[in-house]
């Protein structure tokens, strides 16, 4: 049966759902990021899953993971990394509200971006067409996103594929909000 949580269609059975909500819990005690995030490329045949958390004022991350299912060109991340603000994805994520999550692509004219530098420079080799996102933490004084992507030969994102981000976006949230606060604690 593809329903779990609120009778929500996310197209994978409910142990699968279980699963990969375990493995982001686990994640807080071991810091291991890259097994959920693999789980969630897996289960949303996506290309990467990554999130990133900063400290406002402060365009450096404080933690920062990417997982991929292909080999990133060399270079390209400190690329990202130097023109953040550029991305236009950016804008779109900068206005959720914590534990929110959207459908990018249905919320940017993104045939008005491809072809820009920003895209022939980043998008391209990153392999970033489709986008699902959301936002993690923004408390004032610190914010988090997430996302994952496809590329430009891959098929967009379903309804299905929203509903799985939707609900995890919750769980990231409150996974990254209890890893900072045990690491600030310690």
């Amino acid at each position: 049966m593809n329903v779990t949580e609120n009778n929500i269609d996310l197209s994978i059975s409910t142990n699968e759902y279980s699963d990969v909500v375990a493995s982001i819990y686990d994640a807080v005690q071991t810091g291991e990021w890259s097994v959920p995030l693999d789980r969630i490329i897996e289960v949303t045949q996506s290309n990467k899953a990554f999130f990133f958390v900063h400290d406002v004022g402060s365009i450096e991350p404080v933690l920062m993971k990417l997982q991929s299912n292909f080999v990133i060109p060399p270079g390209i991340l400190e690329q990202y990394h130097a023109r953040p603000f550029d991305e236009p994805f950016y804008a779109i994520n900068a206005a959720l509200s914590e534990a929110e999550s959207i459908d990018i692509n249905k919320n940017i004219a993104f045939e008005e971006f491809v072809g820009s530098d920003y895209h022939k420079k980043l998008f391209v080799p990153f392999r970033t067409h489709y986008a699902l996102s959301g936002c993690l933490i923004r408390d004032g004084e610190c914010e988090s996103a997430w996302a994952i992507n496809r590329g430009p030969d891959d098929p967009p994102y379903t309804p299905q594929d929203m509903n799985f981000v939707t609900l995890i976006t919750t769980h990231l949230s409150r996974a990254v909000s209890m890893y900072r606060n045990l690491r600030l604690y310690k």
